[in-house]
């Protein structure tokens, strides 16, 4: 499991020590993650008790859950840290077939399933899995599609004008190269959603032609 000790490590210059005085805190993400550092922290665990007492059962629950939720965050970061550009394509074409079930909801295996749950058109094999998996296990896969989502609008939004024109041009030009051509951040499920909404797009004026033409 990834050590809390590495995230305390990571925002303990940042950390703000709250005490019970304090209340209400407002449960904004930085505030969230320095009582989770003060909850696990010998230093300041004390601290973390007396202003637990005077927080809500919900906001506990609330900060317990985005405890684990940033321990995942940093577990899947780890993991694709770990992978090579071509481990990487590799992942992004894996899949798990319903006969497989039971299986561990391990990182790799999530990153997959959020892979086949983005696919577009989804496969039998997803639409088979959908009555397979719990409702805590959806919610597994639907966060780590929203990670993917907005580690990729922060890395659009970082992008001057210039460099989003650029972008647009290279994602145009590879959408001539056909989907067994890998692109980088574009990941197949991208591809298809592009292929489908052209398809779509094609039907639609075929079909506005033909009414005109009546």
């Amino acid at each position: 499991m990834y050590s809390m000790y590495l995230i305390l490590k990571e925002i303990s210059l940042k950390m703000k020590v709250f005490k019970a005085t304090d209340y209400p805190i407002f449960l904004t993400d930085e505030n969230i993650e320095d009582l989770i550092a003060m909850k696990n922290s010998s230093l300041y665990h004390q601290s973390w008790e007396s202003i637990k007492d005077s927080l809500s059962k919900e906001d506990v629950d609330f900060i317990e859950r985005k405890e684990k939720q940033l321990e995942r965050r940093k577990l899947r970061e780890q993991y694709l840290s770990s992978l090579s550009v071509e481990e990487k394509r590799a992942l992004t074409k894996e899949i798990i077939r319903p006969e497989d079930f039971p299986i561990e909801m391990t990182v790799q295996n999530v990153e997959i399933l959020a892979n086949m749950m983005s696919h577009i058109p989804r496969s039998k094999e997803w639409r088979d899995i959908t009555t397979l998996i719990t409702d805590e296990q959806k919610d597994l896969i639907q966060e780590t599609i929203e990670i993917k989502e907005e580690k990729k609008r922060k890395r659009w939004e970082s992008l001057s004008p210039e460099e989003q024109a650029e972008e647009k041009r290279k994602i145009e030009a590879s959408l001539k190269e056909g989907p067994g051509v890998y692109r980088g951040n574009i990941l197949q499920q991208e591809w298809d959603s592009i292929e489908l909404a052209k398809i779509e797009q094609q039907k639609k004026e075929q079909q506005d032609k033909e009414d005109s033409d009546k």
